[in-house]
């Protein structure tokens, strides 16, 4: 049974036909414990005959609120700017507030992106984490450079022998849920790792993401003695370089659903069995641009790495695609 929180909103058709021309509010009703949606504020809804055929959704706009979707049966009807939606029919309606396995949320703001924020490298001139952990890290070579703004010294520079070490912390071990975000531009697609954990034992990194045999590529170690890694790929096109690409890993450990997502649209899932990770991951550290304390370098440039210890939704994902107008 897939876990939904969905806010349906029910109308009986004569009370459509008898509010012809006046607009018809009615507040969304919980079907599970309102702490479900976090204290997303949900906003008052209003229907009103548009023509003969169709009916007319709208919504004050919600403080904040970028994003918004209205489902219908579980079809969006509407993905946008706050406003409105025509529909022809009203069964089913409903407002979509985590939607089984992917949690499409209603709506999204900035403030929702720092929810579950583990670590956050925007390369300032700098190798500092500036997601309020202070899991800041030590350059070993990296140069800095301009982002896909064209900011001057806001993005990294991986040489192929350069690396960001990051220290073992606690907070950056992560064996269940978890999504990786950065933004990546390479003139080749050489093998390389943009995020890293692990030790120098083999088979034993909880989670690795970067470029392989030409694949964007994720990698989860989970058994001890058989070696056996949890792996999602996507072949990229040979045009993917010398461009700048958003890039995503998610996790989802309540459902073992790994998900690839470039440039805000998915390329790739797969699922396994949901194990935890079988080995101790105590000590453990981080890389950015390598593995271990050197290995595996990553050619090209990296920016706004972002590591989050829970799923991101689609809309979430959007948002970070898009961010600064990109």
């Amino acid at each position: 049974m897939m876990k939904r929180s969905l806010f349906c909103l029910m109308l009986l058709s004569w009370q459509i036909v008898s509010s012809f021309g006046q607009h018809v509010s009615f507040n969304a009703i919980p079907e599970t414990d309102v702490s479900v949606i976090n204290s997303r504020q949900i906003p008052e809804l209003f229907i009103e005959r548009a023509n003969d055929t169709q009916v007319r959704l709208s919504w004050n706009p919600v403080p904040g609120a970028l994003k918004y979707k209205v489902y219908q049966s579980d079809t969006p009807l509407i993905a946008g700017e706050p406003g409105w939606a025509f529909l022809e029919e009203l069964f089913g309606l409903s407002l979509l507030v985590d939607a089984a396995v992917n949690k499409e949320f209603f709506y999204v703001t900035a403030e929702m992106l720092n929810d579950g924020l583990v670590a956050y490298y925007p390369f300032n001139s700098n190798t500092n984490d500036e997601s309020g952990n202070a899991l800041n890290g030590v350059n070993h070579g990296a140069t800095y450079c301009p982002d896909r703004f064209l900011n001057p010294n806001s993005a990294a520079h991986f040489n192929g022998s350069s690396y960001v070490f990051i220290p073992p912390s606690g907070l950056l071990d992560i064996n269940a849920s978890i999504s990786v975000s950065c933004w990546i531009n390479m003139p080749i697609l050489s093998d390389g790792w943009f995020v890293w954990r692990g030790s120098t034992l083999s088979a034993r990194d909880p989670y690795c993401f970067g470029i392989s045999s030409q694949n964007l590529h994720y990698r989860r170690d989970v058994y001890n003695n058989s070696e056996v890694g949890q792996t999602i790929s996507y072949l990229l096109p040979t045009d993917f370089i010398n461009n700048w690409h958003h890039v995503v890993c998610t996790y989802d450990h309540d459902y073992g659903i790994y998900l690839l997502i470039i440039d805000g649209q998915q390329q790739a899932s797969a699922s396994y069995t949901p194990v935890n990770v079988d080995y101790n991951t105590t000590g453990h550290w981080n890389c950015l641009g390598a593995v271990d304390n050197g290995d595996q370098y990553y050619i090209g440039l990296l920016d706004d790495v972002r590591i989050y210890d829970r799923v991101l939704t689609p809309a979430e994902i959007d948002l970070l695609f898009h961010e600064g107008g990109f």
